[in-house]
């Protein structure tokens, strides 16, 4: 069952409170005039109410179901979880791009790993906030270490994945 999602407009907005000077949000009217309990305090707003107190209870319900709802936003975007395995051609080895990698992933917050191989290339995988592992996609295929000279960067296995198989960003050897 999906959590309910606490819309602001109506949460302080059914009180039918008439509107202070300074505050025209609340001259929106909710068609519901049955007065129900406020979403956000549980508490039942009755017209009689206009007062300074009403109208300040009214403005922080408003907040704090905004606060809520932009919260639970962030907190689906960054669930999401994003794994990609990938290679880099060019020159890449012996100009220090493993330790660049290591450090620019590690400014980023995502977690995997960077190794050489024999042909000449740098492989590894990359695993986190789907925007934090794009960006590190970007640096990767665009940027590394200032003596590297970067053909091209292959990514593959690029999946969503609910938790992160490793602690930090590390070079294998």
């Amino acid at each position: 069952m999906k959590p309910s999602v606490v819309n602001p407009l109506t949460t302080a907005l059914h009180m039918d409170i008439p509107t202070p000077p300074g505050l025209p949000l609340l001259a929106i009217r909710s068609q519901n005039r049955g007065h129900r309990p406020c979403d956000t305090c549980k508490t039942s707003h009755q017209p009689a109410r206009r007062t300074a107190a009403a109208y300040m209870h009214a403005i922080v319900c408003l907040v704090l179901a905004y606060t809520c709802m932009t919260m639970s936003n962030l907190a689906n975007a960054a669930n999401k979880l994003k794994s990609v395995d990938y290679e880099v051609f060019g020159r890449v080895q012996g100009v220090c791009f493993r330790m660049y990698t290591e450090d620019e992933a590690r400014k980023l917050g995502v977690v995997g790993w960077v190794k050489n191989t024999r042909q000449g290339t740098v492989q590894g995988q990359v695993q986190g906030p789907e925007e934090k592992v794009n960006t590190m996609k970007s640096w990767l295929s665009k940027v590394g270490s200032p003596s590297s000279r970067i053909d091209r960067t292959n990514f593959s296995n690029e999946k969503e994945i609910t938790k992160l198989q490793y602690n930090g960003f590390s070079t294998k050897y």
